[in-house]
């Protein structure tokens, strides 16, 4: 655990860090870009109304919007 002190006079000499640092990462997926059907059995989880539970939702993405 580290001390409660200060650091006092330890430092001065050092140039203090910067608190915060900006970075560029990967470009965002879209929930549209990656929502497809991973069952061929959708077309029935839309006619038995199960779009509502989020498992069918997950699976059945596009059918589930449409």
């Amino acid at each position: 655990m580290a001390p409660k002190k200060s650091a006092g006079t330890a430092c001065k000499d050092l140039i203090r860090p910067p608190v915060m640092k900006s970075c560029k990462g990967p470009p965002c997926i879209t929930e549209e870009s990656i929502c497809r059907d991973h069952s061929m059995f959708c077309p029935n989880v839309r006619a038995m109304n199960m779009c509502k539970i989020m498992r069918y939702q997950e699976q059945c993405c596009q059918t589930c919007r449409g």
